[in-house]
């Protein structure tokens, strides 16, 4: 079995320096070209290791989290002997977060971090492990499947307001490297599929998915083009669409004959010892959050949805008595009897035009200020109800899929 890649590292067109980061068996990009390419191939008898890292944190501190994800491969991967794939990577995942939050709280004084996708191949299987939201990908039979599991707010959101929501939203992420023992334990997602010869895979950062969609990439992968050829076509579609983060791609295939050995990995680690102080910073565009909440952030979260509810609920009530006592006046000044005129000894001259009642203005008059207040009464409703749609976004921002997350991918 072989592994052949072709990777690429872009800054893009709006960000002013690449916090993306990668690992390719041992290749890792120069870190003063921006737009490192690196094309090779790499024996299938031996583990390989591919991943992608993507930082967070602002000018030079996510570039950092990322380059520490890397130089975890670096040393703890050239140690590797085989027969633990898992423990492996969880390790890398565990000794570079351990260095990101001694950075965090020694040097930067505030919050860095890193998303972690890998890819470990080992006796003719794909082992993989990810946190945070940079995906991977499995072509196969002209089919396009992810593999890595998405740890961001999706899941919640969904739950509580379905699919039906613009599909482009940004979600805060809920597992990532940079986050404090204190916080939340690090919770790196586990899964394998069975190499097959022919088969394509792509890890990336959210830089190609946010700017491409699936169904293209799927056609730009599945085609014909060489490896070469069909990442520098998604680098381009990216660019051409914005290219508003940097972009980083691992595009691979598995080659040759693939035997697919059966593996009795060993139970996995406790985590790493580190503990943080307990006043460490929130982190940024992330939410501690655990697949298990303990017992009074479950509490908490109930008390605080159960606030919100009765809120809305008050709102909701508020506004229809208001809407209704508007009505009711409404209707009993239209109600109320026109006044009679006062007749008067004066003439008045002639005239073939049509002059308006008194009455007829009045209930012109007062049909649109009815609209003028519906109107005013409606667009207050709509902020009440975003308001309301936020709130619950805040409240439900801990609670976990009803059946947990999967620890098994569905065979394709």
């Amino acid at each position: 079995m072989e592994i052949k890649v072709y990777s690429l590292s872009h800054i893009g067109k709006v960000r002013g320096q690449n916090q993306d980061n990668y690992y390719c068996n041992g290749v890792v990009p120069d870190t003063e070209n921006s737009n490192f390419r690196y094309g090779g191939s790499f024996d299938g008898s031996k583990p390989v290791l591919l991943g992608v890292f993507d930082g967070m944190g602002g000018h030079l501190h996510g570039e950092r989290a990322s380059l520490y994800a890397v130089q975890a491969c670096e040393s703890l991967f050239a140690q590797y002997k085989g027969g633990d794939p898992f423990g492996v990577m969880n390790q890398i995942c565990r000794s570079s977060n351990e260095r990101i939050c001694e950075e965090m709280e020694n040097v930067v004084k505030g919050r860095m971090g890193s998303t972690a996708s890998m890819l470990l191949f080992e006796n003719g299987n794909m082992f993989i492990c990810d946190l945070g939201d940079s995906p991977m990908f499995l072509f196969r039979g002209g089919k396009m499947k992810q593999v890595s599991f998405e740890h961001t707010e999706r899941h919640n959101y969904e739950q509580i307001f379905g699919n039906d929501y613009d599909k482009k939203k940004k979600f805060r992420l809920t597992q990532h490297l940079g986050i404090f023992p204190n916080e939340m334990e690090l919770s790196p997602y586990n899964s394998r599929e069975p190499a097959q010869t022919g088969d394509r895979f792509l890890i990336c950062s959210d830089g190609v998915t946010d700017m491409v969609p699936e169904e293209e990439i799927a056609e730009i992968v599945n085609g014909k083009a060489s490896l070469e050829k069909a990442a520098e076509q998604l680098l381009k579609t990216a660019l051409d669409n914005g290219g508003k983060d940097n972009t980083t791609l691992i595009l691979g295939e598995v080659t040759g004959e693939v035997q697919n050995i059966p593996m009795e990995l060993p139970p996995q680690s406790a985590p790493a010892p580190y503990r943080a102080p307990q006043d460490a910073p929130p982190a940024p565009n992330s939410a501690p959050y655990n697949d298990a909440p303990p017992a009074a952030v479950q509490k908490n979260n109930k008390r605080k949805l159960l606030t919100v509810i009765a809120i809305a609920l008050f709102a909701v009530g508020l506004a229809i008595v208001g809407v209704l006592a508007y009505l009711l006046a409404t209707q009993e000044s239209n109600s109320k009897p026109a006044e009679k005129s006062v007749p008067t000894t004066q003439a008045v001259p002639p005239t073939t035009q049509a002059v308006p009642s008194t009455t007829e203005d009045n209930q012109i008059s007062i049909a649109q200020n009815d609209n003028e207040k519906i109107k005013e009464i409606e667009d207050h409703a709509g902020d009440t109800i975003d308001k309301i749609q936020s709130a619950f976004e805040e409240a439900t921002e801990y609670i976990p899929p009803e059946n947990g997350y999967p620890g098994v991918n569905p065979p394709m």
